[in-house]
C-alpha cells in the first residue's frame, strides 16, 4: 500500500489539532533556522 505525502500531512495535521501529538523542541528550532536562512536570501 502506497500512501501519498498529502495524506500523511492531513493525518499529522489532524493529530496535532486533536492534541494527540506535539512538535518537538528540535523541530521548532530547525524550522526557525530555515525561516531565517530564507529571509536572509
Amino acid at each position: 500500500m502506497i500512501i501519498s505525502e498529502s495524506t500523511v500531512g492531513r493525518i499529522l495535521t489532524f493529530l496535532k489539532g486533536s492534541g494527540l501529538i506535539f512538535n518537538s523542541l528540535s523541530a521548532l528550532r530547525t524550522k526557525r533556522k530555515q525561516n531565517l536562512k530564507a529571509h536572509v536570501r
